[in-house]
This record gives structure tokens, C-alpha cells and sequence, in this order.
């Protein structure tokens, strides 16, 4: 009994372009989205003497992953709130990194950018 399997010579092909392909097309994909994140973050914020704005930094961990962070002191509690000086009250936090991540993972284009990536070594 014998039998022939068309086309896999091919998929094979597609996987092998794949495995060449992908990481690279997941690294660019995570430096863009690094950026647009950190646009976002910047963007919301709040500015006074604008050290904290200027602060934001944007740091490859590896081809897949990148950290976005502030080094002022008080970034914390403007994101996530703190009690005033004499301590009767409080000051809401502004959420400005924990929006944009949101907003980040919501977005239409990031989903759009991906599939455009899996569809790419179909075709």
C-alpha cells in the first residue's frame, strides 16, 4: 500500500523561513511596542519641575522582553499615591504606567502587527 502526501516538502520549507524569521520579526515587534509604551507613559505624566517626564527609560532584557522605568525617587508615589506631609490626607496616584500598559494591550494595531507576522510565513 502506498500513498503520496503532496505539499509537505513545502510546509516544511515555511517552517524551516519561519524559524529563521520569527525571532527577529518578535524582536522588532517588541522594540516598537517598548516605544509605544513609553510615548504613553510619558505622555500621562504629570509635570512640575518635568524631572520625572525626562526620567522614563525603555531597557531591552532580552531579544523578547523589554523593561520600561523611572529612577526618581518619588515615581512610586505619583503613580500609586501617598499620604500628604502631615499625613491627614491623601493624594490619589496618577496610574500613568499602569494606563499605558492598558491602553498598550488593548490596542487594536498591536493584535493587527502580530497576525500580520503569523500570516507572513503562510503566504
Amino acid at each position: 500500500m502506498n500513498f503520496t502526501i503532496d505539499g509537505l516538502d513545502q510546509l516544511i520549507d515555511q517552517f524551516e523561513r519561519a524559524e529563521k524569521n520569527v525571532p527577529h520579526e518578535i524582536s522588532k515587534l517588541t522594540a516598537i511596542l517598548g516605544s509605544d509604551l513609553l510615548s504613553r507613559v510619558k505622555d500621562k505624566t504629570p509635570v512640575d519641575t518635568g524631572a520625572l517626564k525626562n526620567d522614563w527609560k525603555m531597557k531591552p532584557l532580552d531579544p523578547f522582553s523589554i523593561v520600561v522605568y523611572n529612577t526618581i525617587k518619588y515615581a512610586n508615589l505619583i503613580e500609586y499615591g501617598h499620604r500628604t506631609r502631615n499625613g491627614y490626607g491623601y493624594v490619589d496616584g496618577v496610574y500613568m504606567l499602569k494606563k499605558s500598559v492598558d491602553e498598550l494591550m488593548t490596542d487594536r494595531e498591536l493584535y493587527d502587527y502580530f497576525n500580520y507576522i503569523i500570516e507572513s510565513f503562510w503566504k
